[in-house]
């Protein structure tokens, strides 16, 4: 289980999300052009001109049911013999700095903080991720989990449209064990390109591609690959600072084999509902939740319950 629940934003949402770090992105966006307003829809990848400063702040909660089902060592059953609701909440400081003068790259780092929840009574609330309190069987651990260092940029001139973001991740929890209870063992490599154009008067498009690697280490051995595919519509209230956002993201996960090769490990494909809220071109809200379409945990000894999932965004981006 330990493989599949990484930096939680791989299994949404970026999610990956859900919203998988998309904006619209332009330079002349950070200027206030109307015609491709630079939107904040979960990790904005608007490359910053020369001096500017972007603050993000991601916030995400996911949850739902593992069911456990009987295993005696020699077969498995397919009767359920407990459920137990599993609950993530990741929190993303974001920085990011212009210090081209062309506009067309820049530099950043991430700092990751999570919490991760176990609770031998599956109907409890995904919330109590929260909850430092110890029950019986129930069980919260929390700590700083990744620091990562970014560039973002606009390689072709000619094409402001199309913009790429590379990030490599450490695991800095403090201890071994508290690295293993996060699911945050491994360094990850994170490359991801995308391309935004405006479809009509009130309406913006967005499509993404990203492609993660967990590095394996003497702390985890086998390496993950995490490809994932997005597309989303914006929709702009006439005369008003709000957006609707809809889309869907479709993620796979391939698990290193002991006898070499990758295997399938999982895969889903979630819808995406959300809110942003943009008062001026500086500041940029979101509020989202996501849906699971599919929700295949490649495991038959802990299924993932699609019809408990619980996941929430909720971002805040500030431009200096």
């Amino acid at each position: 289980m330990k493989s599949y629940f990484l930096f939680g934003k791989s299994i949404h949402l970026t999610a990956t999300l859900l919203l998988s770090g998309m904006s619209i992105l332009q330079l002349s966006a950070q200027q206030g052009d109307e015609e491709h307003p630079n939107l904040y829809t979960g990790a904005s990848s608007a490359i910053l001109p020369k001096d500017a400063t972007e603050i993000n702040l991601l916030n995400s909660v996911n949850s739902f049911w593992l069911a456990q089902n009987a295993y005696d060592g020699i077969i498995e059953a397919t009767r359920i013999v407990n459920r137990v609701r599993y609950s993530r909440a990741d929190h993303i400081l974001r920085v990011s700095h212009g210090f081209s003068r062309s506009g067309r790259w820049d530099l950043g780092a991430d700092l990751y903080y999570s919490r991760v929840r176990y609770d031998d009574e599956a109907s409890s609330s995904p919330f109590r991720v929260y909850n430092n309190n110890y029950y019986e069987g129930d069980t919260t651990y929390s700590s700083i989990s990744y620091f990562g260092i970014q560039v973002r940029a606009m390689p072709f001139a000619n094409l402001p449209e199309l913009t790429f973001r590379a990030t490599y991740s450490f695991p800095v929890a403090g201890t071994d064990y508290k690295k293993y209870r996060i699911n945050a063992q491994r360094p990850v490599l994170y490359v991801g390109a995308l391309f935004s154009e405006r479809l009509g008067s009130n309406l913006l498009g967005q499509l993404q591609g990203d492609f993660r690697t967990y590095f394996g280490n003497t702390q985890n051995e086998r390496t993950l690959l995490v490809p994932t595919a997005s597309g989303f519509l914006i929709f702009e209230i006439p005369g008003e600072h709000w957006y609707i956002l809809s889309g869907l993201s479709f993620n796979l996960t391939f698990q290193e084999s002991y006898k070499g090769g990758f295997l399938k490990a999982n895969q889903q494909l979630y819808g995406s509902l959300g809110v942003i809220y943009r008062p001026n071109t500086i500041l940029s809200l979101i509020l989202s939740g996501q849906l699971p379409f599919i929700f295949d945990s490649g495991s038959s000894r802990s299924i993932w319950v699609r019809e408990s999932y619980f996941g929430l965004n909720l971002g805040a981006r500030l431009i200096i």
